[in-house]
């Protein structure tokens, strides 16, 4: 006899049913306490975890910025891709996990109508842009290592800071399309 659980969570109640085969039932007030368990331990989840990725990440990126902008480093292609990188990496931890651990510990909700479009907006671009910013430090790599000869020419700061605004109006327009259908 197989037996399934749906759990349907809302801010106020936590409701678990049992499926078999032939019906669908409420379960008795018994199996409620460990669903109260279950819904303790969430909260829990839901209000340090983000607050740890928002410390963690604040420091370790913080770091990394502070090491990829340092006076040898910056001369580099590669670590201004990587400093540009963080950049965004810092965006992505602010504009998610600060803003879930406000949601669940304070009950406090950003919303409107252009706050929440510009919301989804700007994390998929840091998202997006993390990732390619990524890939442009790893070609520039592969075009220094290829063609040393005329690596100053392609991998230099200059270049790197073009390529980034490239992609950034690349990726901006791509994920415009959020700013005109996403409703709040």
């Amino acid at each position: 006899h197989e037996q399934n659980f749906l759990f349907k969570m809302t801010s106020y109640t936590t409701h678990i049913w049992s499926t078999n085969k032939d019906n669908l039932t409420f379960l008795s007030n018994n199996n409620l306490g460990k669903c109260d368990k279950i819904e303790k331990t969430i909260k829990l989840l839901n209000t340090t975890v983000p607050l740890l990725w928002v410390i963690l990440g604040t420091i370790t990126n913080g770091l990394s910025l502070f090491v990829f902008s340092r006076r040898s480093m910056r001369r580099s292609s590669t670590f201004t891709y990587f400093a540009l990188m963080t950049l965004c990496d810092f965006i992505v931890i602010w504009f998610t996990s600060f803003r879930d651990f406000l949601v669940y510990k304070f009950q406090i909700y950003v919303s409107g109508y252009l706050i929440c479009r510009l919301h989804v907006f700007i994390f998929f671009l840091s998202c997006q842009c993390s990732s390619w910013l990524l890939t442009a430090a790893n070609l520039d790599r592969l075009v220094y290592v290829i063609c040393h000869n005329h690596s100053k020419k392609w991998c230099n700061r200059r270049t790197a800071f073009k390529v980034a605004g490239i992609i950034f109006i690349l990726l901006a327009l791509m994920n415009s399309h959020f700013l005109y259908f996403v409703y709040s």
